[in-house]
């Protein structure tokens, strides 16, 4: 598990809502590739987050078709 800074969590919250901030500041930290989501409201084709952070935010059937 990788805790990421406050600084981190607050540079996340400006490409996302405050909520999610932890869990992308957490997945950058942690050096993920993707992030397995059923959140398309805020998080799944968020292109801000992609854009700044790299991570790739996908539905978890995405992500497993794609490994297939």
């Amino acid at each position: 598990m990788v805790d990421p800074t406050l600084s981190a969590v607050h540079a996340a919250a400006q490409f996302t809502e405050p909520k999610d901030a932890p869990i992308v500041a957490a997945a950058v930290a942690a050096g993920a590739t993707y992030i397995a989501s059923f959140d398309r409201a805020h998080l799944v084709g968020n292109t801000r987050i992609e854009q700044a952070t790299g991570l790739q935010i996908r539905t978890p059937g995405d992500i497993l078709t794609a490994l297939r």
